[in-house]
């Protein structure tokens, strides 16, 4: 397991390992095999994490899971979440429902 907060160490973990953009789209479990976190509380008082499933390397483009105030499953972008010194780390794998749950 491996934790980074290196940008380029995120982007090219994420190239490798992760599968393109609308790959997992009829998958309705999904698998999630890594997260980010920021070291801090976001304005609703809450610490947010981000559960990437694909990515698109060029873009720099995530879909996955959003655990915070309203969870949900949608996009996010590597370069808007870089101002927050994202934590990018490798977790056990859970599944969607088991993150919704939690939630």
């Amino acid at each position: 397991m491996f934790r980074t907060a290196d940008l380029n160490s995120i982007k090219k973990i994420s190239s490798e390992n992760l599968p393109a953009l609308y790959s997992t789209e009829k998958e309705i479990n999904k698998v999630f095999k890594y997260r980010m976190t920021i070291p801090y509380k976001m304005e609703d008082g809450q610490y947010w994490e981000w559960y990437p499933v694909e990515f698109d390397p060029e873009e720099l483009m995530y879909f996955g899971f959003v655990k915070s105030e309203f969870p949900e499953l949608g996009y996010f972008s590597l370069e808007e979440l870089s101002d927050f010194r994202p934590v990018f780390e490798e977790i056990e794998p859970i599944t969607l429902e088991k993150l919704r749950n939690a939630s």
